[in-house]
């Protein structure tokens, strides 16, 4: 199995002084930063200057060629649920994601979504009175 990585790919990977993954995303395989999606311990590595390229193994059976065009951008995964911890460290590239920091952030969203959820139901509940109003009337 031998992959192939574009050169400006290689150059970008250097340009940003951080290692990269590749692995399953919601449009096929996104190239990201190891601060985004970490690697595995079963990921192909590649090096690529002083950086490692990781390629999950599961993408590693159907990617030969590395190009730009995999390369997620901040909207890309921000719109992407397989990078749900992402969207609580915007602009955070550099180093790993601790597992506490995860689950805080998960726990501050839950609380949010229950947040909404109890004012969305608690506004039903008036909208509801007020048809059945209409409806008794």
């Amino acid at each position: 199995m031998e992959i192939t990585v574009d050169e400006d790919v290689r150059q970008y990977i250097m340009s940003q002084k951080c290692d990269f993954r590749i692995c399953t995303a919601c449009m096929g395989p996104a190239l990201v930063p190891v601060s985004v999606k970490a690697p595995k311990e079963t990921d192909v590595r590649i090096p690529i200057g002083d950086q490692t390229l990781y390629i999950s193994r599961i993408q590693a059976r159907y990617v030969n060629h590395v190009t730009m065009d995999m390369i997620y951008d901040d909207d890309d995964i921000d719109a992407c649920p397989a990078f749900y911890t992402r969207r609580y460290y915007r602009g955070r590239f550099k180093g790993q994601i601790s597992l506490a920091a995860s689950a805080d952030a998960l726990a501050r969203a839950s609380m949010s979504i229950f947040s909404l959820n109890a004012v969305t139901f608690s506004g039903l509940a008036s909208v509801i009175g007020f048809t059945g109003t209409m409806v008794q009337s």
